[in-house]
């Protein structure tokens, strides 16, 4: 009976730190993504400026 409690707490325990695992991911991915975008758009911004320029 013991095995089963110490199994169900063990399986709690990677559960939540699973949870908090993917919450950084998310938070890691999210932040490189929109760098990128972020990036991306602002090239975009300069190319029509410099088009719009000429």
């Amino acid at each position: 009976m013991m095995e089963i409690i110490i199994g169900f707490v063990v399986l709690f325990i990677l559960a939540y730190f699973y949870g908090k695992f993917v919450d950084l991911l998310d938070s890691i991915f999210s932040g490189i993504f929109e760098f990128f975008t972020g990036k991306y758009n602002d090239s975009l911004d300069e190319y029509e400026r410099k088009k719009n320029n000429k």
